[in-house]
């Protein structure tokens, strides 16, 4: 309770401010204008912004500022899985009119993937010289920046509380923001004007905001229940396929992991899964197939997909000549499969293009180590791997394998933390950790054609937040210093 009225004392302070603000900005007006009418405006709004602060807050996780409505709980087939909750809205968001209307835009990126097929390929064109737009001190962001709707999102990180807030991606400014209880695990989702996010505490719940305003619009059921013979699990990986939302989950301290999946419409659980063994923590998701790739101890590492509407087995890649996928990240594109492993006749590490119609390999790429960084653009697939000659990219023909140009970098770190992002003809490249290298933060920019680098740019911070965003040419970054960047 005392929590409650902190929080309302907090807010009813943060409204007088903005109410104090207000009628110094209309001084002059109310000095020349002390009409009955002027005074009767100004106390009906100070009543409605008292009650709305003084009629809010709840003693759980999520500050909010309405009492919970009584919602009927959506109806579900699944037999063994209950209803989802539909809770009420977060706390009011800070809003600046005017807002542009919601338009989605195909030179978006909607999740940190940038795409379900796990590809890190932007469609769409990025300057060959970005120059600074604005730039901004935020507290720490959590997760990828999400950008759409010429808003950007992202999970801000202060001590006392995690914030979620929709910026306008052209100035910066703040549209909303609305206060997260702990989620302990912060990749999100935007899906048709959501936002979804996964609480992975005591309780293990999938969340989902109105991206127009920050207010909560549903929370599935608590999946804890559904795994109570496994140990304790920990969430992995999120990635979205038409309106399904599959999380992963591991088991700490053991091998098993879980696949859960959500309706993104209402959360309901439709299906999950227990595997034996480990898994990558991104599936691959293309025409309604998840693919995993698999570690095995008694037999060779397997390629698994799965149906996202049931979870029946829907593909499997087994070869006896080709093992060392152990649960490595992968990708899919039109029908072929990327991802790294080792031959057993050989013993020597490749990166393959397998299709998942003959099932068979399409192409081979001998490299010198491993590493999990592949990335797949519309005519190339670009390999980040920290090789015997040093940090290289390599640029392969997508058709063949064949290797069109390799890069060194001049990076002291053996692993790059982010993906590179393809673009129609550039490849943007994230520098390692600072405090890894004791060298400067540092984001490129590649021309694929040439393979040269063509642009650099030092950023404030240790360490980027989880790679780059983008929408219409702009480019997000987030760095864990607190700062946030727009590039055009």
């Amino acid at each position: 309770m005392g929590k409650r009225r902190t929080d309302q004392k907090n807010g009813i302070q943060e409204y007088v401010y903005l109410l104090n603000n207000l009628l110094k900005k209309h001084e002059k007006q109310f000095m020349m204008k002390k009409t009955f009418i002027s005074k009767i405006v100004v106390l009906m709004l100070i009543a409605t912004i008292l009650s709305g602060c003084i009629s809010g807050g709840d003693d759980g996780d999520e500050a909010t500022t309405t009492a919970p409505p009584t919602t009927a709980a959506p109806t579900t087939s699944a037999p063994t899985t209950a209803a989802p909750t539909t809770a009420a809205p977060t706390q009011p968001p800070t809003t600046v009119p005017p807002t542009p209307a919601y338009v989605h835009s195909e030179c978006s990126t909607l999740f940190m993937n940038q795409d379900s097929g796990n590809t890190r390929y932007y469609d769409c064109e990025i300057s060959d010289n970005p120059q600074e737009v604005w730039s901004q001190g935020i507290g720490l962001p959590l997760n990828y920046i999400l950008a759409d709707y010429e808003r950007a999102f992202y999970i801000d990180a202060a001590p006392s509380e995690h914030t979620l807030r929709c910026l306008d991606v052209e100035s910066g400014d703040l549209y909303w923001k609305t206060t997260l209880p702990f989620l302990g695990y912060y990749d999100m989702i935007l899906y048709e004007e959501k936002l979804y996010v996964f609480k992975d505490g005591e309780e293990k719940t999938l969340i989902c905001y109105d991206a127009h305003d920050g207010s909560m619009l549903w929370t599935s059921e608590d999946i804890t229940e559904l795994f109570s013979g496994i140990g304790s699990l920990m969430a992995n990986g999120m990635n979205r396929g038409d309106d399904r939302i599959l999380l992963t989950l591991g088991e700490m301290g053991g091998e098993r992991n879980v696949i859960c999946v959500f309706d993104a419409n209402n959360g309901e659980v439709l299906w999950h899964k227990t595997v034996d063994y480990h898994i990558s923590l991104y599936p691959a998701i293309e025409n309604g197939v998840a693919y995993f790739t698999t570690f095995l101890w008694e037999e060779n590492d397997k390629i698994i997909g799965y149906d996202i509407d049931n979870g029946t087995t829907s593909y499997v890649y087994s070869n006896p000549n080709v093992s060392g996928f152990n649960g490595r990240q992968l990708a899919v594109s039109d029908g072929k499969i990327y991802t790294q492993g080792q031959r057993m006749d050989d013993y020597e590490t490749y990166a393959f293009c397998i299709s998942t119609t003959s099932n068979t390999i399409v192409w081979q790429h001998e490299v010198d180590r491993w590493g999990d960084n592949i990335t797949v653009g519309n005519d190339h697939v670009f390999l980040a791997i920290y090789e015997m000659r040093g940090q290289i990219i390599t640029c392969l023909d997508k058709s063949n394998g064949r290797e069109v140009w390799s890069m060194p970098l001049d990076f002291s770190s053996n692993v790059l933390r982010n993906f590179p992002i393809a673009t129609p003809d550039k490849l943007v490249v994230f520098g390692p950790p600072q405090y890894d290298t004791e060298e400067p933060l540092r984001v490129l920019i590649i021309d694929i054609a040439s393979g040269e680098e063509i642009w650099r740019k030092i950023l404030d911070g240790n360490d980027i937040a989880r790679g780059a965003s983008f929408f219409e040419g702009k480019i997000l970054i987030g760095t864990d210093r607190g700062k946030i960047y727009c590039f055009e």
